[in-house]
């Protein structure tokens, strides 16, 4: 989660920038000047943001069913039948994925105690997470 945190700050920044030059595009420097807060602000923005970081877990998950942090540490995310992701799969698991986080990361920590290792995000979305074999 930490490797891929680091990579949703680059992504938050880059779609800041996007943001923040499009409205300079639109309304001209002057109006970025003037109120800079306008720039990147508001519902629009927020919203913006959001469908650009679920978008980078949605997109990887179903392609690879790794973000390149899970990559790192040789960890994939299946669907119990070992096949790749749907995209109805990523979304109830990236919805599961707030709500844990929401929860003080609860969703997370029940790994400890379950039998079959399954956080939140596993269990409403039907996958599993293994971990890879070494490659030589």
């Amino acid at each position: 989660m930490l490797y891929d945190g680091l990579i949703v700050i680059a992504l938050i920044m880059l779609g800041s920038a996007l943001a923040i030059a499009l409205r300079v595009w639109i309304s001209g420097a002057d109006a970025a000047v003037d109120d800079p807060q306008t720039a990147a602000h508001g519902i629009v923005f927020q919203f913006w943001l959001f469908f650009l970081i679920a978008g980078f877990f949605v997109l990887f998950w179903r392609w690879n069913g790794q973000t390149l942090g899970m990559q790192a540490w040789r960890l994939q995310v299946r669907n119990i039948d070992g096949q790749r992701l749907t995209l109805k799969q990523c979304l109830l698991r990236l919805l599961g994925g707030l709500l844990s986080w929401a929860c003080l990361g609860i969703g997370y920590w029940v790994i400890l105690f379950r039998t079959d290792r399954a956080s939140w995000s596993d269990s409403w979305s039907s996958t599993q997470c293994v971990v890879l074999p070494k490659t030589k």
